[in-house]
């Protein structure tokens, strides 16, 4: 059985960002990986209304364009349902940010594995929830580690 993945949009974006540094173009190489991964069947992606939402905003027109393509290719696109929105309260109450707790609310209630991030402050965030998330929140080049085939 696949692996459930979400990426979130600074994920999704990574290979369309300046690559003068280390890190950003192995971050982007990772999620090129990933989402090879995802077109051989080999992991699950969830989309969601929120990478939606946040896309929509992106003030460059051709990045926008590119970003609702790829999405086309999800596996699953979840929806923010009334429980999604209670939990990313929760999680906001927590510390988290607006956007980075309904990201992790969707995936949770999607039953994803791992939330694929770039953010660091996002996954520091996560990691000092307690209770621990049902979902893990990654950097795309340790995931993607993990799934070389």
């Amino acid at each position: 059985m696949a692996r459930r993945v979400y990426f979130d949009v600074c994920a999704l974006s990574r290979p369309l960002d300046d690559q003068s540094q280390a890190r950003v173009r192995l971050e982007a190489e990772a999620v090129e990986h990933l989402l090879r991964a995802v077109g051989a069947g080999n992991l699950h992606w969830i989309s969601s209304e929120v990478v939606r939402f946040e896309i929509a905003r992106c003030l460059d027109d051709d990045r926008r364009a590119i970003l609702r393509l790829l999405c086309q290719n999800a596996t699953e696109h979840a929806t923010l349902s009334d429980a999604a929105t209670a939990r990313a309260r929760d999680l906001r109450s927590r510390g988290l940010r607006d956007l980075d707790a309904l990201h992790l609310a969707v995936a949770e209630l999607a039953a994803a594995e791992v939330l694929l991030t770039t953010d660091d402050r996002f996954i520091r965030a996560v990691r000092n929830l307690r209770p621990v998330s049902s979902v893990r929140v990654e950097n795309p080049i340790l995931f993607g580690a993990e799934v070389i085939e």
